[in-house]
């Protein structure tokens, strides 16, 4: 496997499905209490939640 172009595609389907949400409910990064994906890879969640733009301490 491919193991960086897979976090890559990992990380652009979870941020692009969380926007997506975003945009469908009208909420920002800033209405999140907490980041909780159903991922098991914790750099794919840290990676996703940088991009979204939501503090580390915020996702688990």
């Amino acid at each position: 496997m491919e193991g960086h172009e897979v976090f890559k595609h990992a990380v652009g389907m979870i941020t692009d499905v969380i926007e997506a949400a975003f945009d469908a409910t009208g909420t920002t990064a800033d209405d999140l209490d907490w980041l909780v994906p159903h991922q098991a890879n914790r750099r794919i969640i840290d990676g996703s939640a940088r991009k979204l733009g939501i503090p580390l301490e915020k996702s688990w």
